[in-house]
């Protein structure tokens, strides 16, 4: 169990009648925009982003992947790409806040498991992800964090992880939108002379990978060099060296 709740409720009430919520700990703003994007924005897509880099590492239980300071890196490197694509939000430290996050994640109480948060991805990501990674994109400023996280979905979506073990892959849209099989492709999946981990070898249709891109993110994603290059390049290394080496990388790329 924990011990968190945060509670915003939009000052907006019927005839005047307006019952005394801060007094139960409810945190009564004039608008509650800025705590739902900073809810989809770190919450959310911390959940979204660090599930499938876990999974492919080899982890099964959120608090224990938590544990791995190469997931814990690339973790706030998302929080970071995000923080300056979110509006004031009044009443809360944002640092704070991504703390308390990164407690809440790590408790090993819960015993969340990393395939649950992974689960509909194809609709997640675009609800959590896309948007920051758009805004940044027009600011001139790094999506690398989007990319490497794409990247590690469409190697998930394969649906084998790096010892050849069978995924369940729970996301019905993304199956009916044919993203699977374009993974499987991508990926080279099961092909005579794939020896990556898992059976898969890097990507050499980068045309594809954008096509993938636009199809769930929309063309503004699909149709950016920054974005479809950054993605291509990640799923390269981790379909060759391995997810947990491609971010032992990029942590030390950070030291």
């Amino acid at each position: 169990a924990e011990d968190y709740a945060q509670w915003v409720v939009e000052d907006q009430f019927v005839n005047g009648i307006r019952p005394d919520l801060e007094s139960a700990g409810v945190l009564v703003v004039p608008d509650v925009h800025p705590y739902e994007l900073m809810k989809l924005r770190l919450l959310n897509a911390g959940h979204s982003a660090l599930s499938y880099v876990s999974y492919l590492c080899g982890h099964r239980f959120v608090d224990a992947a938590m544990k791995d300071p190469k997931v814990t890196s690339y973790l706030m490197g998302v929080f970071a790409e995000h923080t300056g694509t979110l509006s004031p939000v009044p009443g809360v430290d944002i640092p704070d806040y991504i703390a308390t996050l990164i407690a809440r994640f790590s408790n090993p109480y819960i015993k969340d498991t990393v395939q649950r948060l992974a689960e509909d991805g194809s609709m997640k990501l675009v609800t959590t992800m896309r948007d920051p990674a758009v805004e940044n994109l027009k600011a001139g400023n790094s999506t690398d964090m989007f990319s490497f996280t794409v990247a590690t979905w469409i190697r998930y979506l394969v649906g084998t992880d790096e010892n050849g073990g069978v995924i369940e892959i729970k996301d019905p849209a993304g199956a009916d939108a044919g993203l699977l099989t374009m993974a499987k492709e991508i990926c080279h999946a099961g092909e005579p002379g794939s020896t990556g981990p898992g059976n898969v070898s890097a990507p050499t249709d980068k045309a594809l990978v954008a096509q993938f891109v636009t199809k769930v993110f929309g063309t503004e994603a699909g149709g950016s060099d920054q974005i479809v290059d950054g993605i291509f390049a990640v799923l390269v290394d981790i379909c060759t060296m391995g997810t947990a080496a491609r971010l032992q990388s990029y942590m030390d790329s950070k030291a």
